[in-house]
């Protein structure tokens, strides 16, 4: 009787146990993909706080906005298969992120203004 109880106490112990671990990476992919939107969503500040100080001329906000509107709709088709972005896809995007970024940075200190 001793060894029945103590698989009892083992038995749902385990499986929170392992809720626990599949949960901790299903909140480590999703706080990686909600990056990519954070870091989409600050480039598109820095891009209309750079039309708003007169930083960048209009034409290249167009530019830098056709570029994070590419860069959005290269992560849906990514996202489009199975709902989620894996290891390579999220590089793929952190670099393209980051070339947009220093693009961004470039055109508003370029001396350039409207």
């Amino acid at each position: 009787m001793r060894h029945l109880r103590s698989t009892r106490v083992r038995r749902p112990l385990t499986w929170a146990l392992a809720a626990l671990i599949l949960g901790a990476g299903g909140l480590a992919a999703s706080s990686a993909e909600a990056w990519v939107n954070d870091h989409q969503h600050y480039q598109r500040d820095r891009i209309r706080a750079g039309a708003h100080d007169g930083s960048l001329t209009r034409p290249e906000v167009y530019r830098l906005g056709r570029s994070q509107l590419c860069t959005e709709r290269l992560e849906r088709r990514m996202r489009a298969e199975d709902g989620r972005l894996g290891p390579w896809e999220r590089a793929r995007l952190d670099r393209r992120l980051d070339r947009s970024s220093a693009r961004i940075w470039r055109q508003r200190h370029d001396g350039q203004s409207r």
